[in-house]
C-alpha cells in the first residue's frame, strides 16, 4: 500500500469574478469601486509612511483635539531631512483603545476618505497626523468629518502662526 501524500494537493483556483479596473494614464485616477464600497487611496506622496516622521509630527505639531480626534499639524520647510517641502502629507494612528480589529480598520478607513478630501484645503508642506479616540468608534460619518475637519483647519491655522 503506497504512503499517502504528506499535504493535500493545492487546488486551481477560480478566476476572479470582475478584472480589476483599469486607469487610462491620461486620466487621473479616481476611486475604485467594489459593489456599494468605494475605496479611496491616498497617494504614497501624501502619506507619512517612516516612523521618524510620524514621531516628529506628534511631537513638535500643532494639537487641535475634540471628542473623537486629535491633529497634529507641522508645516514642513526646505530644513527638513526627509523631503523639504513637497505636498500634503497625512497620517493616521488608531490605537487598540479604540476598539477590535475591524473597528479600527473602518475607523482607519473613514480617516483616509476624510483626508482625501481635505488635500484639497490644506496647502502644500503640511504634515497632519490625526490620532483616533476611543469614542471614534461610536461617531458616525458626519461626526467624524465634521471633526476632523474642523480640528485640521484650526491645526494648519496654528501651524501657519
Amino acid at each position: 500500500m503506497p504512503a499517502a501524500p504528506s499535504s493535500p494537493r493545492a487546488v486551481p483556483r477560480a478566476a476572479p469574478s470582475s478584472a480589476p479596473e483599469r486607469v487610462a494614464p491620461d486620466r487621473a485616477p479616481r476611486p475604485v469601486s467594489s459593489g456599494h464600497l468605494v475605496a479611496i487611496v491616498l497617494a504614497r506622496a501624501n502619506r507619512i509612511v517612516r516612523g521618524d516622521d510620524y514621531r516628529s509630527v506628534v511631537r513638535r505639531g500643532r494639537r487641535s483635539a475634540t471628542a473623537h480626534a486629535v491633529v497634529s499639524v507641522v508645516r514642513r520647510t526646505t530644513d527638513d531631512a526627509s523631503s523639504g517641502v513637497g505636498p500634503t502629507r497625512f497620517g493616521f494612528i488608531v490605537a487598540k483603545t479604540v476598539g477590535n480589529a475591524v473597528t479600527r480598520n473602518l475607523i482607519r478607513r473613514r480617516l483616509k476618505a476624510i483626508a482625501h478630501g481635505l488635500l484639497a484645503d490644506i496647502p502644500v508642506g503640511y504634515d497632519v497626523v490625526v490620532r483616533a479616540l476611543p469614542a471614534a468608534a461610536q461617531a458616525g460619518w458626519p461626526t467624524l468629518l465634521e471633526d476632523v475637519t474642523r480640528s485640521c483647519a484650526r491645526g494648519v491655522e496654528k501651524a501657519a502662526a
